[in-house]
């Protein structure tokens, strides 16, 4: 999906509503704006805490949240992180390159969806979580659960986590990510017990879409762009999966649940297991991908799946993958 397809999409997904419903606007300006307006297009509301605190969203009226180019962060405009989403309430930003939400790392996340669907996330660079604590381990820059929000055209950069989800953690929903620029986002934890999960994007008991992403310069133990764990049907098609390190499974770590690898270019991942997929015992589609250029100390380069009778591989294009104990893919 590119730039105007995903312009098409939000616009088709706020206006086509039924006639009976009635969509509610307010506006959000950290330079001009103040909490003491009434959040209308001439006196916009300056924090967006303020303006998701202050607002209810139905199936009848729902609201748009319509923040202006500037940084929103503690330090510029009184931010305060985690923001908190309602249903209903979609948070849009004038370009992602110019609508900065930076919780400094000085929050656990930069964005929490906690119950929560029927909302938009658009147009924003999500920057500065921090999940490091023992309790809130998981979804640096965005934390999912129990919800399935849209996730578009946004950037989500320079999070990190302790356990998994340095970029965004999906767990229990089936939220939409697409068109987003997920890159440089870290998950820290290595033990001898266990590595963390999902530096760019982690799902558990799950279900995403993750579609036309480019998840990029992400790392983790366990998948350094994406990891799938525990049950859930997640679908990965589409995406730009490059650069991503892990010590198995560069590109994507599967390990259980159903997940599809469709369509994507896989290449230049790094890992000891895996270079571009490591599926371990699972039984993963993995079709119609480009898978190139990525590199396994240890087995795999392109593709570690032992269990790979029960694995659908077909279609796919793999080319110039190394390893560096056993072949670039192992069945």
């Amino acid at each position: 999906m590119n730039r105007p397809q995903i312009a098409a999409y939000l616009v088709v997904s706020l206006l086509l509503l039924p006639t009976s419903v009635l969509s509610v606007e307010y506006f959000i300006d950290a330079g001009l704006g103040s909490d003491s307006n009434d959040g209308s297009r001439d006196a916009p509301w300056r924090t967006i805490t303020h303006a998701i605190s202050s607002v209810e969203g139905s199936e009848e009226t729902p609201v748009t949240v319509l923040v202006a180019a500037g940084s929103y962060s503690g330090a510029t405009n009184g931010e305060t992180f985690p923001l908190t989403m309602k249903s209903w309430v979609s948070v849009i930003g004038k370009s992602r390159e110019t609508t900065i939400l930076d919780a400094e790392g000085l929050a656990y996340h930069v964005i929490v969806c906690d119950c929560v669907n029927h909302l938009i996330i658009s147009g924003l660079t999500v920057t500065g979580g921090n999940a490091h604590d023992i309790r809130n381990n998981s979804g640096g820059g965005i934390f999912c659960i129990d919800s399935s929000p849209v996730i578009i055209d946004n950037i989500i950069s320079e999070n990190t986590a302790l356990f998994a989800g340095g970029g965004i953690e999906c767990g229990y929903g089936a939220p939409t990510i697409s068109g987003n620029t997920i890159i440089n986002n870290i998950v820290t934890f290595s033990a001898p017990a266990g590595l963390g999960n999902g530096g760019g994007i982690d799902s558990r008991f799950s279900s995403p879409l993750i579609s036309d992403n480019l998840i990029c310069f992400n790392s983790a133990g366990e998948g350094g762009g994406i990891s799938c764990l525990e049950e859930g049907s997640p679908e990965i098609v589409d995406n730009l999966i490059n650069q991503n390190d892990a010590t198995y499974g560069g590109g994507v770590f599967c390990h259980y649940g159903l997940p599809s690898l469709r369509s994507n270019k896989i290449t230049e991942n790094r890992a000891t297991l895996g270079g571009a997929i490591d599926a371990g015992y699972n039984s993963p589609v993995i079709e119609n991908n480009w898978i190139a250029g990525n590199e396994a100390s240890g087995d795999g380069g392109a593709i570690n799946c032992p269990n790979a009778n029960s694995s659908l591989i077909q279609y796919n294009v793999i080319s110039s993958n190394n390893a560096g104990s056993r072949a670039p893919i192992i069945r």
